[in-house]
């Protein structure tokens, strides 16, 4: 998907439990596996490829964006697809780079030394992935 208009309203919360990786966890299973971070609350739960915590926490709260911990994946269950764009603030790509320095302290991440002129992002690639995937299935 190009544009989600749920980013536009995107407003992360100032203590969210996605920069501590010791939440790094279902809530609902204890799984560290496709573990997604709801971006509205501090809701952290494993992805639809495990048992859909996440999208379960969606169908109850009507929160529609979550971020993978691990990959910086975002995706819009409203829309039901992966997130390429960010907010006028540029809220995912700040919080991107502070997940980067998160998972490695004291060492720059591949990807926030990649973008801007070099090309994609290698989320935006990963999310290009997931797209033509779903447009194949159909």
């Amino acid at each position: 998907m190009d544009r989600c208009k749920h980013v536009g309203r995107l407003r992360l919360g100032e203590d969210h439990s996605i920069l501590n990786p010791q939440k790094w966890h279902c809530v609902e299973c204890s799984t560290t596996d496709s573990v997604w971070a709801c971006l509205k609350c501090s809701h952290v739960a494993c992805g639809r490829f495990m048992e859909e915590h996440s999208l379960k926490h969606f169908q109850e709260s009507q929160h529609p964006l979550a971020m993978e911990v691990r990959e910086l994946d975002v995706f819009c269950f409203a829309c039901g697809d992966y997130v390429l764009n960010d907010n006028a603030e540029g809220d995912l790509k700040l919080l991107r780079g502070a997940l980067s320095t998160v998972r490695s302290p004291g060492r720059r991440s591949l990807r926030s030394s990649t973008g801007g002129e070099g090309g994609p992002q290698p989320a935006m690639q990963l999310a290009f992935r997931h797209r033509r995937k779903a447009l194949m299935r159909t």
